[in-house]
């Protein structure tokens, strides 16, 4: 019967603790501490030691969920700002045109509908809108969202400094002030898990499922997916280009020979090149990224091709 991976896994884990157990006895007895005593002590560098992996599992697992849960509540956030900016920005403009209009009838002759039927439809428009904004508690929603932002930023921290602090101990390793320095590791950890962030990671949650319902959680986690394979496809393109400039490109010219700039750089036509310059105040031709990697890859194939036939052919025949 073949073996699981987690049956590896804990061989592994069992064998690195026996060699570990040798090693702490080894340092233990180095110092001069008496051999009565290092049976206890090395008990209690095993269970601080499992204590400390335990207690960072559950933390990196809270920094991923608490992680996400930040960039969902973001893409809420931008979307109720969007709608806010949106009516603000219109009342704005709406209060302003009413303004001009009073304005100019005190000086020029305008038609009727300019006189008294604009008016009150800007009225009706800017009552209508704000009526809206108070109904769907679109500020109040804003405010909540920043403040359960702010508490989840602390709470990412603090579980960072855990894990910084964690990292920075473990394996646990005897030293000339080992005993004091266990101890030390005791004390943080109580005051770890009296420092109250059990209690404000319970109440971000609770606030998180109370101001997300399950339809929009699905949407915008959908939308994190997509973003996290942007980026993993992002960060390969830049691996694929960085190596189409490193030494081994260097030292073979004829590489960049089948790369012309013709080839995957697009013009915008006449006159749409020039607006594009004018109003962007940016180039007005594009690249083509996809023709380009295509290129790059085949490049990287034929190159491997030939690198493996140059080896057969110089491999020595075994006598």
């Amino acid at each position: 019967m073949s073996k699981q991976p987690q049956d590896f896994d804990d061989e592994m884990n069992e064998k690195d603790d026996d060699t570990e157990n040798v090693r702490i006895t080894e340092m233990l007895t180095h110092l001069n501490i008496e051999t009565e005593a290092i049976d206890n002590i090395r008990k209690k560098i095993y269970i601080l030691n499992y204590t400390l992996r335990s207690y960072e599992t559950g933390l990196r697992k809270d920094k991923r969920k608490f992680i996400n849960n930040k960039y969902i509540l973001s893409f809420k956030y931008q979307i109720i700002k969007k709608k806010v900016n949106f009516i603000q920005i219109s009342v704005i403009i709406i209060s302003t045109l009413t303004a001009f209009i009073e304005t100019i009838k005190q000086y020029y002759q305008v038609i009727l509908f300019v006189d008294t039927i604009l008016p009150i439809l800007f009225s009706s428009y800017i009552g209508l809108i704000l009526s809206i904004s108070r109904f769907y508690k679109f500020e109040d929603s804003k405010e909540a969202l920043s403040k359960l932002d702010e508490k989840i930023a602390f709470i990412v921290n603090r579980i960072k400094f855990k894990l910084r602090y964690i990292e920075s101990n473990t394996p646990i390793k005897p030293t000339s002030e080992f005993l004091e320095s266990l101890k030390s590791i005791e004390r943080t950890l109580i005051d770890f898990q009296n420092d109250g962030l059990d209690e404000v990671v319970t109440q971000a949650m609770q606030e998180t499922d109370m101001i997300m319902n399950l339809k929009e959680r699905l949407l915008y986690e959908t939308k994190l997916t997509k973003l996290k394979l942007d980026s993993i496809l992002i960060d390969k393109k830049l691996e694929t280009l960085d190596g189409f400039k490193s030494y081994e490109y260097k030292v073979n010219p004829e590489v960049f020979d089948e790369f012309k700039v013709g080839d995957f750089k697009k013009t915008s036509w006449f006159p749409f090149n020039y607006l594009s310059d004018l109003i962007f105040l940016s180039s007005s031709y594009s690249i083509k990224e996809e023709s380009f990697f295509n290129a790059v890859e085949n490049q990287k194939r034929k190159q491997r091709i030939v690198e493996e036939a140059k080896d057969i052919w110089h491999e020595p025949e075994l006598n």
